[in-house]
């Protein structure tokens, strides 16, 4: 089963025909029909060149017929948009309904742990009034489109995506997540969605959270004090205590940090100096670097110090994801010509892939890990798709194809074992048990 055939699982035939017709992008079948649309719309993020003409020829060879670039070209509307974009929040919708796993060990009062992130693609220039971006050097505004994903991190199934020019930020999309977020939820996310109202919010509806501690705010004592966060950490390297975020938000929150190696501080250092050199850092906030230092409204009874610091790595895996998508998926490979319609069939599409992608990879991780005890790794195994699509095309239809396969993941796409260093499932692991 791969990635474009389990479409067949996810949407059926007729689903597929019913929003094309509603979208008005197909009244009635021709030469090819909304399944084969997708299907060569799929196949298409696998190849680093994305002309209409290679369009064509895929198109032409899933739907056993010839079809003209020119042809395709007049399919290629708002509403051909209008109709991926509405198979893509079936499968969103979908993924985001599926039963939570049953976590364990410091997720176990959570029902999903959800991280967000987002991730940015330059487009031709002839699109900059609909995804404006920054400006170069020549003061010239680039077409750049940012796209938000919250990832749920048990089930490794993508539950949003939204696409918006660069210059929404990601605080302006730190409301985005309430729309998915559900009470008994564990949000992660980094200091670019900081915002003490939705952190209230949070709250609120017993959605819980864990930020970084972001340094330009007022932070006080339960007591009303100002908060010396450098001098208490000087005096208690480790530091576990409820306090009060924001002059006028007076947001209650526990405050949680612990000391990193002086190496570690040192790099951090290195890159804030780096990267904020009109800013000038406070000779206070590069000492503070010296320390993980985290808000989060998750209680002591759940979390200890340490289990509170140390969770928050785990947001990685969204970087992760990200480097695969734009390593082995093309996910960054546009044409620097062509229309806004035809540039977002194209993001759309791969963002459909991508969700298959990720449904595929969590099935076949867990049988391999159910049946050989072994994790597979999320770069090899895209990787291992890129690659091979070809041959798993050919196996499909054969009997020896799960067999084969799973032999050919467990040797080609497994973690090696590695004793330096642990690989993200047994960093995981170590929260789960």
């Amino acid at each position: 089963m791969i990635p474009v055939e389990n479409m067949d699982i996810k949407l059926d035939d007729a689903t597929l025909l019913l929003k094309a017709k509603e979208t008005g992008f197909m009244k009635r079948i021709r030469k090819f029909n909304p399944f084969d649309f997708i299907k060569a719309l799929c196949l298409m993020t696998l190849y680093s060149t994305v002309s209409l003409e290679v369009f064509a020829t895929i198109l032409g060879f899933v739907a056993g017929s010839c079809i003209s670039k020119q042809s395709l070209w007049e399919r290629i509307t708002p509403k051909c948009v209008a109709f991926v974009r509405s198979v893509l929040m079936s499968l969103m919708f979908r993924a985001s309904s599926l039963e939570p796993l049953t976590a364990k060990g410091a997720f176990s009062r959570f029902k999903r742990v959800l991280l967000q992130d987002s991730t940015t693609i330059n487009l031709p220039e002839s699109l900059v009034r609909f995804f404006p971006g920054s400006g170069n050097q020549t003061g010239k505004v680039q077409a750049i489109m940012k796209i938000q994903v919250i990832h749920d991190l048990l089930s490794q199934t993508c539950l949003h995506f939204g696409l918006s020019g660069f210059r929404r930020n990601d605080q302006k999309a730190s409301a985005d997540i309430l729309n998915f977020a559900r009470p008994g939820d564990l949000v992660i996310r980094d200091l670019g969605y900081f915002v003490l109202n939705i952190f209230r919010l949070f709250t609120r509806q017993g959605i819980y959270f864990l930020t970084p501690y972001q340094h330009n705010v007022n932070y006080y004592t339960e007591d009303g004090e100002r908060l010396d966060l450098l001098k208490l950490l000087k005096k208690h390297p480790i530091v576990d205590t409820m306090i009060v975020a924001g002059a006028t938000e007076r947001l209650p929150v526990r405050l949680v940090a612990s000391p990193v190696p002086a190496n570690i501080a040192q790099i951090r250092r290195r890159k804030l100096l780096k990267k904020d050199r009109r800013s000038n850092p406070t000779k206070e906030q590069l000492e503070l670097l010296g320390w993980d230092i985290f808000l989060s409204n998750v209680g002591e009874d759940i979390w200890d110090s340490l289990t509170a610091c140390r969770i928050y790595g785990i947001r990685w895996r969204i970087e992760i994801l990200f480097k695969a998508w734009k390593s082995h998926f093309h996910f960054n490979s546009l044409p620097q010509k062509g229309s806004k319609s035809y540039i977002e069939l194209l993001v759309y599409s791969r963002l459909v892939f991508i969700t298959l992608f990720q449904s595929f990879f969590a099935e076949f991780s867990a049988y391999a890990y159910a049946t050989e005890g072994k994790h597979l790794s999320l770069l090899k195994f895209a990787q291992f798709i890129q690659e091979h699509i070809w041959a798993l095309i050919l196996l499909f239809h054969s009997s020896q194809m799960p067999n084969l396969f799973l032999e050919q993941l467990l040797r080609h796409c497994a973690y090696e074992s590695r004793h330096e260093r642990k690989n993200y499932h047994e960093k995981l692991s170590n929260f789960l048990t």
